[in-house]
């Protein structure tokens, strides 16, 4: 083969080689599949908001007081050894007895004074011996006065003695039922305050109630109590506060009122039950919204008003309220929608 020949050969070889090679170049770009096109994602629309909305109305709103009380005593005594304090030698009373005037309640250790007193009787006793003895000689008018009155000395000191000794026992200065006792026991040493027994008189009783500040009570109040299930007449004659407040609600604490019973029933007994009611306060024609649509916070009372379709929070003034109710005596109009919670 000539030499022309040769290399006519060699360029066909090399353009069949180029020609497999861009075939399949081709044919690889058909096997693998085609990119799938990436979509923007789907655009949500953000749900609509619906409110449960009520109307502020005109109406009349009525508060009224229904509480349940309990008969406690218009008197109470705190007996403690007012003149000695010692060591508690032993008790005779426990809460829940009933006591009468001069009971012995408690005694405080007496052994020192006893054996004082033991001492100061033998002394009175000689000086009489001796008195009597000048009497029987007939002495002078001077050895007799002076026997008298070292007889006298002796009994005024046996006295104060015993005076001291009764100041070691503790007795009940009224008749009643005792109610609560202080922490101690026995042979604890006892200070001159210390409170050992708290004594309720159970014959002068009244009502005693708890409520909350926004109650309004006030002194002088008629109210209606039943005993059992007899009606009775009652009235308000004392209002006491704790000077207390509940910070998550805003509201001020309980108060205690204590109310006299007309014709209180002689079987009524201390610590007894009766339920309390009466019309506090009752208005006309005022603004009224649900009580569960008032909301406080940091002592600003506020509800939320649905205008134009959007939520807004609206400061008000309120008025009186009660278990379903409260008056709003501005902020709100008639005929707003609330939005209830």
């Amino acid at each position: 083969m000539s030499k022309m020949a040769r290399i006519r050969s060699k360029k066909t070889t090399i353009g069949l080689i180029s020609i497999f090679f861009i075939s399949l170049i081709f044919a690889g770009c058909s096997i693998f599949p085609k990119e799938k096109e990436v979509q923007a994602p789907p655009l949500v629309q953000p749900p609509n908001i619906t409110y449960k909305t009520v109307k502020a109305k005109r109406g009349t709103i009525v508060k009224t007081l229904n509480s349940e009380g309990t008969f406690v005593s218009r008197k109470q005594y705190n007996a403690a050894f007012t003149n000695r304090s010692g060591y508690l030698k032993n008790t005779y009373c426990k809460p829940g007895d009933f006591v009468k005037k001069g009971t012995l309640l408690a005694e405080l250790d007496d052994d020192n004074i006893l054996n004082s007193i033991k001492i100061q009787n033998i002394k009175l006793n000689m000086a009489k011996l001796d008195y009597e003895e000048l009497v029987k000689k007939n002495s002078d008018e001077y050895s007799i006065e002076k026997a008298q009155l070292q007889v006298e000395l002796e009994q005024a000191q046996l006295d104060n003695l015993n005076q001291e000794l009764n100041k070691l026992k503790l007795t009940s200065n009224c008749s009643g039922q005792i109610i609560g006792q202080g922490n101690f026991k026995i042979g604890d040493y006892i200070d001159s305050s210390k409170v050992i027994y708290t004594i309720a008189d159970v014959n002068n009783l009244q009502l005693q109630i708890k409520t909350n500040e926004s109650a309004n009570l006030k002194e002088g109040l008629e109210v209606d109590v039943i005993v059992g299930n007899t009606p009775y007449k009652g009235k308000v004659v004392e209002i006491a506060s704790s000077n207390s407040k509940d910070d998550k609600s805003g509201n001020s604490s309980s108060l205690t009122a204590y109310i006299d019973i007309k014709n209180i029933p002689g079987k009524v007994e201390l610590g007894d039950k009766a339920t309390v009611n009466s019309v506090i306060d009752k208005k006309e024609n005022v603004i009224l919204v649900p009580k569960e649509c008032v909301q406080t916070y940091e002592n600003q009372t506020f509800v939320r008003v649905l205008e134009n379709d959007m939520k807004i929070e609206r400061f008000v003034e309120k008025g009186i309220s009660n278990d379903t109710e409260v008056e709003i005596i501005s902020g709100i109009k008639e005929g707003e929608e609330i939005i209830a919670n």
